[in-house]
């Protein structure tokens, strides 16, 4: 990695005119969910000069859009009104990464990021200031070694609980690949050297100083089966949400994204728990999701052509959740 990426950043002076200006050009856009931070942390250190998130969750606001947000900064709890704000006018979340409560682990992981106490601390302040605003977390990735085992896992979630958290989205799936997998592990080696075995087995690899040749994921499917029962388990047990309550629009679409939503759901359960039927799920979830029509013309018309192939068991549930404006359980989930 080059030698200034924990240390430099560049800046986007002009983000907040550029969104104004592609708003002001898409006046026929329909508002949808934006999400910020998916890449980069929109709560930076210099966000506290150059206030770009600020500005943009300003216009988002005016302009009627619902967001998700996704940082570590405790800073984000200076903007809870504003974010309220968004939550009362159309819908808003705020998921804070999370993935130990070990203090030693998260310094090595995220030396530049608040402690997990710090963060937990910031959930607190935000369902506090924020009453309308969605808050969880998000348990991305699982790292290997560094508290994926069961105590440690009850450990965070007894804590993501106490917080007063809505929800924890989690995935197994680390991923490794070119400089990235070169500069962690190197650090791994440094510090924890007795690990690298259990990565040279999950991501098939012997391990050199440079030049990562493994895999791009775990490729270990009996670890992601397990990892995922004990998350679904303790997310059970602590009474936390493993899906965010989604944002639903209030015009045609209401019914396909109510619709959406569970097979969506039902989907990424099949997956977690490596149960087969997941891929036409999503299939149809993102096809219910993208209509331009309502799915309730395409009931009563019988234009089942414009979804993907669906078997008479899913057209009768289908139609069955259109009849009752989408608000019956389509799946069984948790």
């Amino acid at each position: 990695m080059p030698d200034d990426f924990e240390t430099r950043i560049i800046i986007k002076q002009n983000a907040k005119s550029l969104l104004r200006e592609r708003l002001e050009k898409t006046r026929t856009w329909q508002p949808d969910v934006v999400a910020l931070g998916g890449v980069t942390d929109c709560y930076q250190p210099a966000e506290r000069k150059f206030r770009s998130t600020r500005g943009c969750l300003r216009i988002f606001l005016e302009y009627g859009f619902p967001i998700h947000l996704i940082t570590k900064s405790t800073f984000v709890t200076e903007d809870a009104g504003l974010l309220d704000a968004i939550a009362c006018k159309t819908w808003a979340g705020v998921s804070i990464t999370l993935t130990t409560i070990n203090k030693s682990h998260s310094k090595f992981l995220e030396k530049h990021a608040p402690t997990p106490a710090k963060r937990l601390k910031t959930i607190q302040k935000l369902k506090e200031r924020a009453p309308h605003l969605l808050v969880g977390v998000t348990l991305m990735p699982v790292v290997p070694g560094f508290g994926e085992d069961p105590d440690s896992l009850e450990a965070l979630f007894r804590a993501i609980s106490a917080a007063g958290a809505d929800y924890v989205l989690f995935g197994s799936g680390m991923t490794l690949r070119d400089q990235q997998a070169d500069w962690f592990l190197k650090h791994v080696y440094e510090n924890y050297a007795h690990l690298i075995p259990m990565y040279e087995k999950l991501f098939r690899f012997k391990y050199a100083t440079a030049g990562y040749a493994g895999s791009y994921g775990i490729s270990d499917l009996d670890w992601h089966i397990r990892l995922n029962a004990t998350l679904l388990e303790l997310a059970a047990k602590y009474k936390l949400r493993t899906r965010i309550p989604r944002w639903i629009p209030p015009d045609y679409r209401a019914v396909n994204y109510h619709l959406a939503e569970e097979f969506l759901n039902a989907a990424w359960l099949a997956q977690a728990c490596n149960r087969p039927g997941s891929g036409i799920l999503f299939r149809v979830g993102h096809a219910l999701q993208n209509l331009k029509l309502s799915v309730e013309e395409i009931v009563a018309r019988n234009e089942w052509s414009r979804l993907p192939a669906l078997d008479e068991a899913l057209k009768r549930r289908i139609r069955h959740a259109v009849q009752a404006k989408g608000q019956p359980a389509l799946f069984s989930f948790s």
